[in-house]
């Protein structure tokens, strides 16, 4: 059995996906992003990057929605300063930090994406399986088709204490 030395042992964890439907005025239509879980955390084993992909649903009402309205935007947010997309380690005061990369993938099953850049709109995206708007105001979901995709390249990993790390990403999604 493999032992890793401690210098190498990172928990890359918990980028905690916060992925909100757009907020929209009377007439347009609701979107929602459902079916979003946790990333299970992951200890790096010393080489390469620790890639996170989450499938999620997007889906909205028809309230509001014309033949055009198929397409959506994402924005992504970390917590860091002006939304940086980072990881806060073990000792906050000595700044023990990893930057991390987000992309959006159009489909359940994509692995790479379009990388996102903090705070700002995405081009547009379409869904695919593209899932008819829903009358309902609770819109169901209940087929993935996308995915959030976080990458923690190798040099991040490789200049970073051993420790703890997480950190909170924020998603919105919004019809065009």
């Amino acid at each position: 059995m493999h032992t890793i030395p401690d210098s190498q042992k990172i928990m890359a964890g918990l980028l905690l996906f916060f992925l909100l439907g757009g907020m929209m005025e009377a007439g347009q239509a609701a979107i929602v992003i459902r079916r979003v879980a946790d990333p299970t955390p992951q200890n790096w084993l010393g080489t390469g990057p620790i890639q996170f992909t989450e499938p999620v649903c997007i889906r909205w009402n028809t309230q509001g929605t014309t033949a055009s309205t198929t397409q959506y935007t994402v924005t992504a947010t970390g917590t860091g300063g002006g939304g940086a997309f980072y990881l806060q380690g073990p000792s906050p005061l000595s700044n023990d930090v990893i930057q991390y990369a987000v992309q959006w993938g159009d489909s359940a099953t994509s692995i790479t994406g379009v990388a996102l850049t903090a705070g700002v709109t995405s081009s547009a995206f379409t869904p695919n399986p593209y899932l008819t708007p829903n009358p309902s105001p609770q819109i169901p979901c209940n087929s993935d088709n996308a995915t959030a995709i976080v990458i923690i390249p190798e040099s991040e990993l490789q200049n970073a204490p051993a420790g703890d790390y997480s950190g909170t990403l924020f998603m919105t999604v919004a019809p065009l």
